[in-house]
């Protein structure tokens, strides 16, 4: 368990490691919120061994299924096909 400083979007990260469950490289974030609101809610993000950011587990099989579609390794574009709002 690793502590580390607050972000400056008022959160504090309580926890960043291994994610369980996930391929060797996966990393979870834990960051609880630190004001407003929903002061005190815990958020997980997780980070693909390439680095990208997501915010659920949908995203993340979206991200899987969109590389397995692209077949030719671009994570960048299968990142940008499981995170678009649209």
């Amino acid at each position: 368990l690793e502590v580390a400083k607050p972000k400056k979007n008022n959160a504090l990260c309580v926890f960043s490691g291994p994610a369980p469950n996930m391929p060797d490289g996966w990393r979870l974030e834990l960051m609880e919120r630190m004001g407003g609101r929903l002061k005190g809610r815990k958020d997980k993000y997780w980070y693909s061994p390439c680095g990208k950011k997501f915010r659920s587990h949908a995203e993340i099989s979206r991200f899987k299924y969109a590389l397995g579609v692209l077949g030719n390794g671009n994570e960048d574009a299968a990142y940008r096909m499981a995170v678009s709002k649209g």
